[in-house]
């Protein structure tokens, strides 16, 4: 019996052996390194959403577009901007922003990343059939993590509801400061598939920030909601940006522009007179670099 058993599982383990062995000789790594990847960017957002919680302001749909510019490894600048194009408050929503980032520790790590080695769709009568082969390779992830700052500039539409305080809508305009933490994480190598003519990279970049909210300029246009609600000067946020495909067109053979420009973001904070918010944005890469 125990015999029996040893030699299933030494079957078993050669078996695993010979098909990681199969998959290994079906590609090569030809690059390892996280600075091949882009630290300047620019996108558009079709589509940012801003949702606050607040009873006086309501969803806006923006168009928006946001940028950043590495100086160096530790240095850069970056900021965004959006304006509503659909809103269930008058007034809309818009928002600018513009700052910088200094990252004070630089570290890596490795950490096993998915290689595609092949791709295929079928087509049937009644279904689709997707089938994906992806091997784990390790890559050198390098990790940021710095301060960041600068200046904030929002405008909402506001309307009242005539039950606790007497209808009437204005614009609650918010200037002021934001500062805090970000880190940023990404990786890019790049392999060379069997059959394949030019290597292919694969990648990523993420970015983690949280940051205090201070308006020395916080007021409504009008002048008895200024005077009946409380504005307030602070705040707060946290958010992520993803960007699906960190590297440029000449570094991928099959660069498809639509997938490879992807990248998403998402926050949460909290404003005042408008409470609690949520702000999603999906978008396109114009300029990576």
């Amino acid at each position: 019996m125990k015999r029996g058993t040893l030699l299933i599982l030494a079957i078993a383990a050669l078996c695993q052996y010979t098909s990681s062995f199969a998959q290994s000789t079906r590609y090569q790594k030809t690059s390892d390194n996280p600075d091949d990847a882009i630290n300047t960017m620019l996108s558009i957002l079709p589509v940012d959403t801003y949702i606050p919680s607040g009873k006086y302001s309501g969803l806006s749909i923006c168009l928006g577009a946001s940028g950043a510019y590495g100086l160096t490894s530790r240095i850069g600048f970056e900021g965004n901007a959006s304006t509503s194009y659909v809103s269930i408050r008058p007034g809309g929503y818009t928002q600018v922003e513009g700052g910088a980032f200094l990252n004070l520790r630089m570290r890596e790590k490795t950490k096993n990343t998915r290689v595609i080695l092949s791709y295929s769709r079928t087509s049937g009568v009644n279904s689709t059939t997707t089938s994906v082969s992806y091997l784990e390779v390790p890559a050198r992830v390098k990790i940021a993590t710095g301060l960041r700052g600068g200046l904030n500039y929002s405008s909402t539409g506001i309307k009242t509801d005539g039950i606790k305080v007497a209808a009437a809508s204005g614009q609650l305009n918010l200037a002021g400061l934001y500062a805090g933490i970000q880190t940023t994480n990404k990786h890019l190598i790049k392999t060379q598939l069997q059959g394949e003519s030019e290597p292919s990279p694969t990648g990523a970049l993420f970015k983690l920030y949280a940051d205090v909210l201070l308006y020395p300029v916080s007021s409504i246009s009008d002048p008895f909601l200024d005077s009946k609600l409380p504005s307030g000067n602070l705040g707060g946020r946290a958010g992520i940006l993803w960007v699906v495909a960190p590297y440029t067109k000449r570094q991928h053979p099959n660069y498809r522009a639509f997938l490879h420009r992807l990248n998403i973001s998402t926050e949460i904070g909290s404003k005042p007179v408008e409470g609690f918010y949520i702000k999603m944005g999906a978008g396109w890469g114009l300029f990576y670099k």
